[in-house]
């Protein structure tokens, strides 16, 4: 995992300020996602959406008018 992490610092993440979101599927979940990568692919889809939408939601509230959200899953 330290080869990877260093190759997302060094050739994919930009040199820009960044935000590690941590983000935890309740016990019922976990298996039946672990078990269905179409599950865990429509999960995924839905938490990157919305942490997007967050995201750009607080910027605009800031005066950020435009901008763009990428991001990196490391599936456990």
């Amino acid at each position: 995992m330290s080869q990877t992490a260093a190759n997302l610092v060094d050739l994919v993440l930009p040199d820009q300020p960044t935000e590690q979101w941590v983000f935890s599927l309740p016990f019922e979940l976990r298996l039946p996602v672990a078990r269905d990568s179409d599950l865990l692919s429509a999960v995924l889809r839905i938490v990157v959406s919305e942490i997007d939408k967050l995201v750009k939601r607080l910027g605009h509230e800031r005066g950020v008018l435009s901008g763009a959200t990428g991001m990196v899953a490391a599936i456990q």
